[in-house]
């Protein structure tokens, strides 16, 4: 399914089967899995801000209960992230998804309200209204 996007995403790429009933992930490039999901992403990446393997997406929290997909920008991800790292997130990337990862984290569905409440305005270009974020109860 990814090599149809392949044109958009020329630098990478992967895929998440999970099942919300047993709670089973797979992240993986492998076009298949062992198991039925009943959750299915992929995603084909044009690396901008962090070239490394690190910004693969599907792109997981370290519990690995959060998965986020992302195509877009965060234009103010640098004070984002710096605030973000002032309440205790630990960063692997230095992308602007893992910024909407922890972002969720912190505020949860709320997110834009609570954005919008603490007077910020936030750059996102990718709709805040439903949020490309799985979380998942082990």
């Amino acid at each position: 399914m990814a090599r149809v996007l392949a044109h958009w995403g020329p630098d990478d790429f992967a895929y998440l089967y999970a099942s919300t009933l047993t709670g089973k992930v797979h992240l993986t490039q492998d076009e298949h899995t062992d198991f039925a999901p009943n959750v299915f992403l992929a995603h084909r990446r044009l690396a901008v801000t962090d070239l490394s393997t690190a910004g693969r997406q599907p792109m997981s929290n370290e519990a690995g209960d959060i998965f986020v997909v992302f195509n877009g920008a965060i234009h103010n991800y640098i004070e984002l992230r710096a605030e973000l790292k002032t309440a205790g997130h630990v960063f692997r990337t230095r992308t602007d998804t893992e910024i909407r990862l922890r972002v969720y984290e912190e505020w949860g569905m709320d997110l834009l309200k609570s954005v919008l409440s603490r007077q910020r305005k936030v750059g996102f270009t990718a709709p805040l209204a439903q949020p490309a974020a799985i979380e998942f109860s082990q």
